[in-house]
Protein backbone atom coordinates (compact mmCIF):
# COMPACT_ATOMS: atom_id res chain seq x y z
CA UNK A 1 0.00 0.00 0.00
CA UNK A 2 2.88 2.39 0.75
CA UNK A 3 4.38 1.71 -2.66
CA UNK A 4 1.07 2.55 -4.36
CA UNK A 5 0.83 5.88 -2.50
CA UNK A 6 4.45 6.67 -3.36
CA UNK A 7 3.80 5.89 -7.02
CA UNK A 8 0.78 8.21 -6.97
CA UNK A 9 2.81 11.02 -5.42
CA UNK A 10 5.60 10.54 -7.97
CA UNK A 11 3.07 10.55 -10.81
CA UNK A 12 1.44 13.72 -9.52
CA UNK A 13 4.83 15.38 -9.11
CA UNK A 14 5.87 14.47 -12.64
CA UNK A 15 2.59 15.84 -14.03
CA UNK A 16 3.02 19.10 -12.07
CA UNK A 17 6.62 19.52 -13.24
CA UNK A 18 5.53 19.04 -16.87
CA UNK A 19 2.67 21.53 -16.42
CA UNK A 20 4.98 24.11 -14.83
CA UNK A 21 7.46 23.77 -17.70
CA UNK A 22 4.68 24.19 -20.29
CA UNK A 23 3.33 27.26 -18.49
CA UNK A 24 6.80 28.75 -18.30
CA UNK A 25 7.21 28.30 -22.06
CA UNK A 26 3.86 29.99 -22.66
CA UNK A 27 4.84 32.93 -20.46
CA UNK A 28 8.13 33.34 -22.31
CA UNK A 29 6.37 33.36 -25.69
CA UNK A 30 3.78 35.84 -24.40
CA UNK A 31 6.47 38.15 -23.05
CA UNK A 32 8.26 38.09 -26.39
CA UNK A 33 4.99 38.98 -28.14
CA UNK A 34 4.26 41.74 -25.62
CA UNK A 35 7.70 43.25 -26.18
CA UNK A 36 7.15 43.18 -29.95
CA UNK A 37 3.71 44.78 -29.62
CA UNK A 38 5.09 47.50 -27.32
CA UNK A 39 7.75 48.34 -29.88
CA UNK A 40 5.13 48.49 -32.64
CA UNK A 41 2.85 50.75 -30.60
CA UNK A 42 5.77 53.03 -29.77
CA UNK A 43 6.68 53.24 -33.46
CA UNK A 44 3.09 54.04 -34.47
CA UNK A 45 2.78 56.72 -31.78
CA UNK A 46 6.05 58.33 -32.87
CA UNK A 47 4.90 58.37 -36.50
CA UNK A 48 1.55 59.86 -35.49
CA UNK A 49 3.27 62.58 -33.47
CA UNK A 50 5.62 63.29 -36.36
CA UNK A 51 2.68 63.53 -38.79
CA UNK A 52 0.81 65.79 -36.35
CA UNK A 53 3.80 68.11 -36.06
CA UNK A 54 4.11 68.23 -39.85
CA UNK A 55 0.44 69.05 -40.33
CA UNK A 56 0.49 71.75 -37.64
CA UNK A 57 3.68 73.40 -38.85
CA UNK A 58 2.88 73.39 -42.57
CA UNK A 59 0.10 75.39 -44.19
CA UNK A 60 -0.02 73.12 -47.22
CA UNK A 61 -2.77 70.95 -45.75
CA UNK A 62 -5.35 72.28 -43.32
CA UNK A 63 -5.63 70.24 -40.13
CA UNK A 64 -9.42 69.96 -40.38
CA UNK A 65 -11.21 70.17 -43.69
CA UNK A 66 -14.73 69.15 -44.58
CA UNK A 67 -15.04 66.85 -47.55
CA UNK A 68 -16.36 68.52 -50.73
CA UNK A 69 -19.76 66.80 -50.53
CA UNK A 70 -20.73 68.65 -47.33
Amino acid sequence: MNENRLANVESTLAFQEKTIEELSDVICRQQTEIDLLKAQVKDVLERMEHNEEDSLSGDDFPAVEKPPHY
